[in-house]
């Protein structure tokens, strides 16, 4: 019987093709990865769709639960109805365009700063629907009340530093996606929330100012230090006609 050292030495396709140790590492690191970028998706979905959802229920008492009472005098009866919205008064509720930001969040790229300002309404109104509807008698109640009525102003105009903020962070999305919709939703929005919400004029009013001031001392800046050099040319020439004369 002849030995056959081939059969004995492994395949050179076969040692090219095993996988090493580096690879196996990598390869069992890769599922903790794509959890944990799961498990922020979720995360981020959950929150946008539960916002949405609250939304969702506030207009819904707002149109079909609250009832108006009318009084018809010919026919000597009280008329209940339910107390239906048109859609001038849809498109300015704060409510529905609440509504129609988050439903925008959900379609587009996940940002931590474009919830902010939802943490911010979720924390107020847990804390005035605790305050008024379930301990309103209660002595932490009431200590609370004063300091949630002083707070509620600044958190309102943060929030709305959130929604400027979104549009820098919405516009570079767009371009990225190459699709302007979008953006053009979440100005439309904002346009309405600007109208009818004190807090969004405050915040942007502010936003510009701090913005023009910081143009307007850079060129006061530039201005000074322009006549600075004048003021030394100027002193030069006077020193160096001065030398000339003696």
């Amino acid at each position: 019987m002849k030995h056959n050292p081939s059969r004995l030495s492994p395949n050179k396709d076969e040692v090219d093709g095993a996988p090493n140790e580096e690879q196996l590492t990598n390869v069992k690191a890769e599922p903790e990865v794509s959890a944990d970028i799961l498990l922020e998706a979720n995360a981020y979905k959950v929150s946008t769709l539960g916002s949405a959802l609250t939304y969702l229920i506030v207009l819904y008492r707002a149109n079909f639960e609250d009832k108006v009472v009318e009084f018809n005098e010919h026919k000597n009866e009280v008329i209940v109805k339910s107390k239906l919205m048109t859609m001038s008064e849809f498109v300015k509720n704060e409510n529905a365009q609440l509504l129609g930001y988050v439903l925008l969040w959900n379609f587009t790229p996940r940002s931590l700063i474009k919830l902010v300002p939802f943490l911010i309404y979720s924390m107020l109104n847990l804390t005035s629907f605790l305050t008024s509807e379930v301990i309103p008698d209660y002595p932490f109640s009431l200590a609370l009340i004063p300091l949630l009525n002083y707070l509620e102003v600044p958190l309102l105009i943060i929030a709305s530093h959130f929604d400027i903020f979104s549009f820098f962070i919405l516009f570079k999305e767009c371009i990225d996606i190459q699709n302007a919709y979008p953006f053009i939703i979440f100005l439309l929005i904002w346009l309405l929330r600007y109208e009818s919400s004190e807090a969004c004029r405050s915040s942007f009013v502010k936003i510009w100012s701090f913005i023009t001031s910081i143009f307007i001392v850079g060129r006061s800046g530039n201005q000074v230090t322009d006549d600075g050099k004048h003021l030394a040319e100027d002193f030069n020439g006077s020193s160096a006609t001065l030398t000339a004369e003696n």
